[in-house]
């Protein structure tokens, strides 16, 4: 099953759809929360949490490893 993710920076994304898209578990985003690292997001109340695409690809681009080119 294929999913479609929202392409405007400000959409609010399910951690059904950040673990999706970024390949990490839910539990994974779920125990980051816990420690106060990772993805930011927001908190609606104690049971809906949301995050925002542009807070995603963000995070995913600072972890980008740039290696020199063997030229």
């Amino acid at each position: 099953m294929q999913q479609d993710f929202p392409n405007d920076p400000q959409a609010l994304l399910k951690q059904r759809q950040v673990a999706a898209l970024t390949g990490l578990s839910e539990r994974k985003l779920e125990a980051d929360r816990l420690r106060g690292i990772g993805i930011p997001y927001v908190r609606f109340s104690k049971r809906c949490i949301r995050y925002r695409r542009c807070d995603v690809d963000s995070h995913v681009a600072s972890l980008v490893v740039r290696t020199e080119s063997a030229a």
